[in-house]
């Protein structure tokens, strides 16, 4: 029997799931080059879509060169508005191509439609793009007050966009509508401005960003670069830089669920808490970030407020580096009040005046939130020391760790049972293996900091191609349940010395990876 979809089933391209692609039953890639998945065992080919009463192109072209009366079709035959192709019917999961250049415009995204930028004008697939100076900006500026650059709805995705020049109330750059679930990768968000949310704003959405930038935001009230509630929002590989507001500079998160990873913050402030992120209420998880040159009057760097929360909260900070933040009145690096409290772990916290944190509770003591973390001046607290971690070069913000930096192998010896996978399987901030025999004395630990010395490249990377795909796996599945013997085992990315069911987890969250170098 043979359950393969036909062409204009639909069950074609039900499924967003770009962020976590997988492979179908007979190993081909899930999701296809369009981010949609289809139901069932089998994923079909990408230029298959649903039949919904009317047929509908697949895609569309936009060129700024292009004269006026293109169909949108081709290359050859495209429309020269990012606007006018988007008048074209868009059901079935619409890609929409556009050429680098610059478009003065605002645009609306109906559900499903996929904006791609970056192209040179005579690609066939999306892969073929070159990174490089091909950019594809959407610029604002010339709209009304009140000019989103863009407004999306659900099961959307931004793509190698540049988007400036927004001003609105909520969301100046991207303002994804209520429940949106959608993707953002490899955007820069830039000079935008707002009430709340200066570059992004979403509430009760389902957001992934991947590879962003967001610079010289600027937000009246919360969130310079974005502002959220009641959200599930992942951050990764992302740079905050220059943002700035009332409340949360970088990001102000509400009654919300976030992964941070592998990100940058520095250089945003604040007039009042969280020069960088002010948390309101939020289960939260920031792993491998490095924090540089924020401030604000409260939090130079990170604000969390748990206080009169309804249900316990899951706050991690995990092997991040906070350097040269400043509280005006107090706490530099994290200030923290409420119910619940921050899991601190592997931390490096150094430089950040008036002093480096605040952390208050009505329940736990101090020493059961921070632990086997290096900070200036010490705090009580399980493994804590305030030994100078020796940085490569502070001055110029490379703050990975010298050879005889004693952060090295200084972690959480616990450190593989007790944090959440999340945290792991991103590696350190480079995306190296994060647990590591970093001073070779025969014993794994984590380093403290965002960076792991002399570690491996690439998390799940079992075969060195820079990749985490099914070869990685076909390599683990020789070394299930083995313990390290006289070599040590590669799929062993917790350091426990063994290949389990930890490390196949890890796997799974870095699948579909590629090295950032």
């Amino acid at each position: 029997m043979d359950f393969h979809l036909q062409n204009g089933s639909p069950c074609l391209d039900r499924i967003f799931s770009v962020d976590t692609p997988v492979e179908d039953i007979e190993g081909n890639q899930r999701p296809g080059v369009d981010g949609l998945a289809d139901l069932g065992a089998h994923e079909s080919p990408d230029d298959f879509f649903p039949l919904d009463g009317s047929v509908s192109p697949k895609r569309f072209y936009v060129s700024s060169e292009a004269p006026d009366g293109g169909d949108g079709l081709s290359w050859g035959s495209a429309c020269n508005s990012i606007a006018r192709s988007l008048l074209n019917p868009t059901t079935g999961g619409v890609q929409i191509w556009v050429r680098k250049g610059t478009y003065h415009e605002a645009i609306v995204l109906e559900p499903g439609v996929q904006l791609y930028g970056g192209f040179e004008g005579s690609e066939e697939a999306i892969t073929d793009r070159v990174l490089g100076d091909s950019r594809t900006v959407i610029d604002a500026s010339g709209q009304a007050n009140g000019a989103h650059v863009v407004i999306a709805a659900d099961q959307t995705r931004l793509d190698r966009l540049t988007l400036t020049g927004g001003n609105a109330q909520n969301g100046g750059g991207i303002l994804f509508v209520p429940g949106a679930v959608s993707h953002v990768l490899d955007c820069e968000i830039i000079g935008n401005k707002a009430h709340s949310g200066g570059g992004v704003y979403g509430d009760s959405a389902s957001l992934t960003f991947r590879r962003c930038t967001f610079s010289d935001n600027t937000a009246t009230s919360y969130g310079g670069a974005i502002a959220h509630s009641y959200s599930n929002i992942h951050f990764l590989d992302c740079l905050f830089e220059n943002n700035s507001s009332e409340y949360g500079g970088g990001i102000s998160s509400k009654f919300s669920t976030e992964l941070i990873a592998r990100c940058v913050l520095r250089g945003n402030h604040s007039g009042f808490r969280g020069g960088a992120i002010e948390f309101l209420r939020s289960d939260t998880t920031l792993a491998q970030c490095l924090f540089t040159d924020n401030y604000s009057n409260q939090g130079g760097a990170v604000y969390l407020d748990t206080t009169t929360a309804y249900y316990p909260l899951k706050l991690f900070i995990v092997n991040c580096t906070f350097f040269l933040n400043a509280g005006i009145l107090e706490a530099g690096a994290i200030y923290s009040k409420g119910e619940n409290y921050p899991y601190v772990r592997n931390c490096i916290i150094w430089n950040n005046p008036p002093r480096e944190t605040k952390i208050t509770t009505t329940r736990y003591l101090v020493e059961e939130i921070v632990q086997y973390s290096t900070i200036k001046g010490g705090l009580t607290g399980t493994g804590n020391t305030d030994a100078n971690p020796w940085f490569v070069d502070p001055i110029n913000r490379d703050l990975r760790l010298r050879p005889d930096s004693p952060c090295i192998d200084a972690g959480d010896p616990g450190s593989s049972n007790l944090l959440p996978i999340s945290a792991l399987a991103f590696g350190d901030h480079e995306g190296r293996v994060r647990i590591w025999d970093g001073d070779n004395d025969g014993v794994a630990v984590a380093d403290r900091g965002a960076f792991e010395s002399g570690s491996p490249p690439f998390v799940g990377d079992l075969n060195s191609d820079a990749a985490v795909n099914s070869l990685d796996l076909f390599v683990a599945q020789g070394q299930w349940d083995k313990t390290t013997g006289a070599a040590p085992l590669l799929g062993d990315q917790n350091g426990d010395n063994r290949f389990d069911a930890v490390d196949l987890q890890i796997l799974k969250h870095a699948w579909g990876s590629e090295y950032k170098n």
